[in-house]
């Protein structure tokens, strides 16, 4: 009983203990799987690991579109452009951000390019 108690009393402080939580898809990842490598110009020019890491790139930014749409940006009333042009601006406004910025949860990054192109009417972005 006794090493129960020892045990408990040395676990629960250490379990109290601040975690620092980084980010699994960074904004600097998520460029470096877009980014295509030196003289290829499309997708036949990539290695199969190129290839899929793009391929995941474009589904991780689709994936986002779907969690956030409506609730933290939102399309205006005459435009609603296609994935293509979704992934293009996240895209474009990613290899923008100062190299700090990209140190940044990928997704977040990207909400914030879609939201300053497209803001929620009335405040409905939640953030």
């Amino acid at each position: 009983m006794r090493a129960l108690v020892f045990g408990l009393a040395i676990a629960l402080p250490c379990s109290a203990q601040p975690v620092a939580v980084a980010p699994w898809m960074t904004g600097e990842r998520l460029v470096a799987m877009i980014t295509f490598p030196p003289g290829a110009k499309g997708n036949f020019d990539l290695t199969r690991e190129q290839y899929f890491a793009a391929e995941r790139a474009r589904l991780y930014i689709e994936g986002v579109h779907d969690a956030t749409e409506g609730k933290s940006w939102c399309f205006s009333e005459r435009y609603r452009p296609g994935p293509d042009a979704l992934r293009d601006l996240a895209e474009v406004g990613l290899r923008a951000l100062p190299r700090e910025q990209l140190k940044r949860n990928a997704a977040d990054l990207i909400v914030e390019i879609w939201r300053s192109k497209w803001p929620c009417a009335n405040g409905r972005s939640s953030g």
